[in-house]
């Protein structure tokens, strides 16, 4: 599997600040900080990922639908569904020809 905690530093680095602020000995701080503890937490916070981005495309999709059934143009939705949509390619080429 490829290693992702590299693409998580840049994400991490805002919640990696004061320790004590953001409970420094709780496993769950440590996977929004990008240092999972272990394989568990490691499938954990994909599983997470994998959640989050499916209610992300639920929600761009149904304010498309939202913008056009009101007579607007749909546009920014639109787009926000475009970039999820190369996001997601993207990151399945990468992975792929990562390993």
């Amino acid at each position: 599997m490829a290693d992702l905690s590299a693409d998580h530093d840049l994400l991490a680095q805002p919640l990696s600040g004061n320790p004590r602020l953001f409970g420094g000995r709780s496993e769950v701080v440590r996977v929004l900080r990008g240092q999972p503890t272990n394989e568990m937490w490691r499938l954990f916070n994909l599983r997470a990922i994998w959640f989050a981005s499916e209610v992300l495309a639920v929600v761009v999709v149904g304010a498309f639908v939202y913008e056009i059934a009101r007579g607007q143009d749909g546009q920014p939705c639109a787009l926000l569904g475009f970039v999820f949509a190369v996001a997601h390619v993207a990151a399945l080429l990468r992975l792929r020809w990562r390993g």
